[in-house]
């Protein structure tokens, strides 16, 4: 019973894995209306959000999986010329947890021209108006790191566990598949809701040969087997205000 459970949670992530590797291609669908560009990061004090966290880490093609929830409140707001300074307090529990407790206090900055988060004194542009397909922006324009370019693209196949099918927008940052390497950054942005999925991963394949090591019983180079990395998946749940 023991194996026979090993291989119904690997044959679920695979397919789990597969699903969301499918979620973050691009495809042939229509693009959103520029005029309710601003309806996809709705946001006011009392505002919450719910999401799962699954976090997949590997280590010398060795795999751990962890979940839990994190629930993000809009605590406060202040004003500043043509900005808007929003407070986030971030909650966790984990699977062994019987209550959340906080993590951290993030910021979320809104102009006419973008929206902000600022996490560990580091800026990054989530989402640049108006937003129609096609459209870039360097994710990186503030915090003076190397430029960083996210896209929004055409939506594609999407996790069917998603809170909403319907009027999404999907931006896609890092996007990188070959035989030594896989990255995606992927954030998908619902109308009326705001953020409602998001995808990292890092991930690093074996290219150990023959060659490098006789000793080796197989030749992974090419294969796509993990050597080293994580993938971390983070969907809504629900949303709504705090009573």
């Amino acid at each position: 019973m023991r194996y026979l459970n090993r291989w119904f949670i690997n044959s679920y992530v695979s397919i789990f894995l597969l699903i969301v590797v499918i979620s973050c291609n691009k495809s042939d669908l229509v693009g959103p209306d520029p005029k309710d560009s601003y309806q996809y990061f709705p946001i006011e004090v009392g505002d919450y959000k719910l999401f799962r966290k699954v976090v997949y880490s590997y280590s010398g093609k060795k795999e751990q999986i962890d979940s839990l929830l994190v629930k993000e409140i809009v605590t406060s707001k202040t004003e500043n010329k043509n900005e808007i300074y929003y407070t986030i307090e971030r909650q966790v529990k984990g699977k062994n947890d019987l209550f959340f407790k906080p993590e951290t206090i993030f910021q979320i900055i809104t102009n006419l021209k973008q929206v902000i988060k600022a996490e560990k004194n580091v800026y990054t542009v989530l989402l640049h108006y108006p937003v129609y397909l096609t459209s870039e922006w360097n994710v990186n324009q503030i915090n003076g790191q190397e430029p960083k370019i996210a896209e929004i693209v055409e939506n594609g196949t999407l996790p069917p566990s998603l809170i909403t099918d319907k009027d999404i927008i999907k931006v896609l940052g890092d996007s990188t598949n070959n035989v030594v390497s896989y990255l995606v950054d992927c954030h998908i942005f619902a109308k009326n809701i705001g953020l409602i999925y998001e995808e990292k991963t890092d991930l690093e394949y074996c290219q150990e040969s023959e060659i490098d090591n006789p000793d080796s019983i197989t030749n992974c180079t090419g294969k796509k087997i993990i050597e080293i990395g994580k993938r971390e998946f983070i969907t809504l749940l629900e949303h709504g205000k705090v009573k």
